[in-house]
Parts: structure tokens; C-alpha cells; sequence
């Protein structure tokens, strides 16, 4: 679910994806150029190098938490759970 998510999320953001709505908003191919490629350095390289390592961190700690559920252990929740 939370892969699905941060696709979509990425997706939307992609700014290959920007430059297409800016130029079905009616803008011209020079400045959509312009926004997007600018987006894209400024904005969705550490954007996406952050979503990137969000989603290994996730997805490595519920991969602990299952393993420790299926050990048997009593905290497989972790330590945050009351």
C-alpha cells in the first residue's frame, strides 16, 4: 500500500508529468521547458532522493517487525506502542 502510494506520488511529480499539465494548461513549450527542467534541479532530485530512502525505511522496518511476528515475540510492534 505505502509502494502504491509513494508512485503515485512520484508520478505526479515526475517533471515529465509537470511540463504535460503545464502545457495542457495552455502555457508555450519554451516556458513549460523552462518551469520543468528548473523543478527538476531545484526541486524533485532531493524530493525523490527523499522519497526513495522514506520508502527502503519503511519498508526494512516492517520487514523486521513481520519477522519478529512470526518468531512469536511479545513487542514486534516496537517499543512506540503502549
Amino acid at each position: 500500500m505505502i509502494r502504491t502510494f509513494l508512485a503515485h506520488i512520484q508520478h505526479n511529480l515526475n517533471p515529465l508529468h509537470v511540463y504535460c499539465r503545464l502545457m495542457d494548461s495552455g502555457m508555450n513549450r519554451y516556458v513549460s521547458m523552462r518551469i520543468s527542467r528548473t523543478y527538476e534541479i531545484l526541486i524533485y532530485r532531493r524530493l525523490n532522493s527523499f522519497l526513495i530512502v522514506s520508502c527502503f525505511c519503511f519498508t526494512t522496518r516492517m520487514a523486521k517487525n513481520y519477522r519478529k511476528f512470526k518468531e512469536g515475540k511479545k513487542s514486534y510492534l516496537g517499543s512506540h506502542v503502549l
